[in-house]
């Protein structure tokens, strides 16, 4: 599913064309028309407000995940990697994946994610 896909099904019956590219929208109506408890609502002031689905919390960076692009992937570092099962559910590896092997998962394994796993710093003291 695209980005644009995630957003339209998230919104519902109300998408309106209006929606940006990280699903938020500009409403005058606030939290009077809007129930809290699925919508993040942002007062901007002047009885404006962002509102956008809570589902879409995340969505500017994808949580931290790449869609791969066989054509551009990394010459270096460790991955996770993870796809979409038939069911909607999302799958990711236990194996830490390196970078020259990262095509190797993408290809035969079928993965179509990644995601950067950052080692942790060593303590100062």
């Amino acid at each position: 599913m695209s980005k644009q896909e995630v957003i339209r099904k998230a919104w519902g019956v109300h998408f309106a064309n209006d929606v940006d590219e990280n699903g938020f929208r500009i409403s005058n109506v606030g939290s009077l028309g809007w129930d809290s408890k699925y919508f993040d609502i942002i007062e901007l002031g002047s009885f404006e407000y962002l509102i956008r689905p809570k589902s879409l919390r995340g969505i500017e960076s994808n949580n931290g995940w790449i869609v791969a692009d066989i054509m551009n992937l990394p010459i270096e570092g460790v991955y996770q990697v993870g796809k979409f099962l038939d069911d909607g559910t999302f799958r990711y590896g236990i194996d830490e994946v390196e970078w020259y092997d990262l095509r190797e998962y993408l290809v035969d394994f079928g993965f179509t994610h990644y995601q950067p796993i950052t080692k942790p710093l060593k303590p100062i003291y």
